[in-house]
């Protein structure tokens, strides 16, 4: 699919007009129809604009992917943390393949009180959920 027929899709699915796009783009309404049946490609900057105005990302708009991902604040920040510690991401893919398991041992460093540095616990599969179904921060509360 062409980046004119994706704009044209995304359009409507925002139940939003040609006029209306155009508006929000800061171009005129042929400009929009142009785009959307392939005459003329939009500039970077008319992209960029688009973008914002559908809501959607370039990957969507070029035809990367068919679905429209959206990622929360929250969800951002996680990768940006998970991208600063590459040291830690294989301990946190396997946290995250715990999906699938009924328990899952967790192996912390600790030095403990009776000399011992390693420390084993076991998680069930019902701890796990109610983690999950806990609130991200106090504010949640």
């Amino acid at each position: 699919m062409l980046i004119g027929e994706r704009i044209r899709e995304r359009r409507k699915e925002l139940g939003i007009t040609q006029d209306e796009l155009a508006n929000r783009v800061g171009v005129k309404k042929t400009s929009i129809s142009n785009y959307e049946v392939n005459t003329n490609s939009p500039p970077e900057k008319v992209i960029i604009k688009l973008m914002e105005a559908l809501d959607c990302d370039a990957n969507y708009l070029f035809g990367g992917c068919d679905e429209q991902i959206i990622v929360t604040p929250h969800e951002q920040k996680l990768i940006k943390a998970y991208r600063q510690m590459p040291e830690m991401q294989p301990a946190i893919d396997k946290l995250l393949d715990i999906a699938n398991d009924k328990s899952i041992t967790v192996y912390r460093a600790a030095e403990s009180s009776d000399g011992h540095e390693d420390e084993i616990l076991n998680i069930s599969a019902e701890r796990l959920q109610k983690l999950k179904d806990a609130p991200e921060s106090d504010d949640d509360l």
